[in-house]
């Protein structure tokens, strides 16, 4: 489950969607939280309960981190689950006081974006008062790379044609601290049409779109840890929107399945925790309650695939998400050949 702690940020990236009010979640919503928990782990035979920090940032309600994670976590030994937990963070703040009390509450797995070297990730990833947070977010990451901790870290790449060539820099020079630390790896995302959010307009290019495969391919030969492989070459990364057990629950209490259409578009909102309310004809929109082509079926990459990755996307444009789809497949079953690190698997579940 995604649980939106914090409304705000103190960033403002020149590509985030996202529009902020700065509040956290309630006394009321929280409780509302674990009872909509609760109420999962009763009905379902579940092995484990992953928690996915968001935001916003995250860390700017650290306090609910804090007091949310300790009653799940007594949650999950009642029902005798796993309890896992990760953050969507910028990283910012992610020092070396906040992060061994972040372990505390067993957050363990960690997307932090790096958007190339200083200059190109200072313009697009700027604080909200314009100043750069580059130094800060490499100076907390090596304080974690200190550490005997176990976790995990995705650094991920926002790439524009604006930042492609610093990228390729950092994965040159300065990233070069990663290689030997496997807790590390890296994800290259092409920065798309993602929405204004509070931005009056967009400054930044899209890049080409073999973008995402040639710096798999350098990152792969320079000896980095990549995750764009196993992610588009193991089902296990099916759009999270799409499986019946997974909920985002934003600061109002608003239960969504994805964290990118948020509240703007109404399919995504499919109930509220405050007033117990539950959408059934939406969520069916979301958990493959839909007929798939048959050629679909009979496609090889079906099992990876599984006609696409948004329902949104799927619906409304599916010839396009499937030469998409497709072409990303091959491409990194060649780029495959480039690591022997990768152990890949088909999984079926039902989370």
């Amino acid at each position: 489950m995604i649980i939106f702690v914090h409304g705000d940020c103190n960033f403002r990236c020149e590509y985030c969607y996202e529009k902020f009010v700065n509040t956290s979640v309630s006394a009321e919503a929280e409780n509302k939280i674990i009872n909509f928990v609760e109420s999962r782990l009763k009905i379902g035979n579940f092995k484990i309960l992953y928690i996915s920090w968001f935001g916003g940032e995250p860390l700017l309600g650290l306090k609910k981190i804090y007091s949310i994670s300790q009653r799940l976590k007594l949650l999950a030994d009642e029902y005798k689950v796993d309890y896992q937990a990760g953050a969507t963070t910028n990283g910012y703040l992610l020092n070396r006081f906040v992060f061994p009390k972040l372990l505390t509450c067993d957050v363990r797995f960690y997307q932090i974006t790096i958007d190339g070297e200083k200059e190109a990730h200072d313009f697009q990833r700027k604080l909200k008062n314009g100043s750069g947070s580059f130094d800060r977010i490499i100076e907390n990451l090596k304080n974690m790379q200190n550490t005997d901790e176990k976790f995990s870290v995705s650094i991920r790449f926002n790439v524009s044609k604006n930042n492609y060539n610093s990228v390729k820099q950092f994965l040159n020079e300065t990233g070069k601290f990663f290689i030997q630390d496997k807790r590390f790896s890296f994800f290259f995302k092409s920065v798309g049409d993602w929405g204004l959010g509070e931005r009056k307009t967009n400054v930044l290019t899209q890049s080409k779109g073999t973008t995402e495969t040639d710096l798999t391919v350098l990152g792969t030969q320079l000896g980095y840890s990549i995750g764009n492989i196993s992610a588009v070459l193991s089902n296990d990364s099916i759009c999270y929107g799409r499986k019946p057990n997974s909920f985002a629950i934003d600061v109002n209490g608003q239960i969504l399945k994805c964290t990118t259409k948020l509240i703007y578009d109404e399919k995504n909102k499919v109930g509220n925790i405050i007033d117990g309310t539950v959408d059934n004809n939406k969520l069916k929109y979301w958990v493959d309650e839909y007929d798939y082509e048959e050629k679909c079926l009979q496609c090889k990459y079906f099992p990876l695939c599984r006609g696409g990755a948004c329902p949104i996307d799927i619906i409304d444009n599916h010839n396009r998400v499937c030469q998409r789809k497709r072409k990303h497949i091959e491409e990194y079953m060649d780029i495959l050949k480039y690591s022997n690190s990768f152990d890949l698997e088909l999984k079926c579940t039902d989370n």
